[in-house]
């Protein structure tokens, strides 16, 4: 029974720790890591610093969050490269 009961808590905190680690990630969409993409970088080199974006087109990605307030950074794109960034605070 006790052998049952340990085994039962361990998969538990694995399954605990799994999602934590996929869904409670911290949010990569902030200004700090906006300031790190420059003009003639890659979109995995975007993915990489700012995660999925909330809208993607062929030519911008844009990113949207709400909390602390609406930011919002939009990210064009010339064959796949950076060619401009925007950050706005609302």
């Amino acid at each position: 029974m006790k052998k049952n009961l340990l085994t039962i808590a361990a998969f538990l905190t694995i399954g605990a720790l799994s999602l934590c680690i996929t869904g409670c990630a911290p949010d990569k969409m902030t200004h700090v890591n906006f300031e790190t993409v420059y003009e003639g970088l890659g979109q995995e080199g975007v993915l990489n610093r700012l995660g999925e974006p909330t809208e993607k087109t062929d030519d911008a990605w844009i990113y949207i969050r709400e909390q602390g307030g609406r930011k919002r950074a939009i990210i064009n794109f010339k064959d796949g490269i950076v060619c401009s960034k925007f950050w706005q605070f609302e």
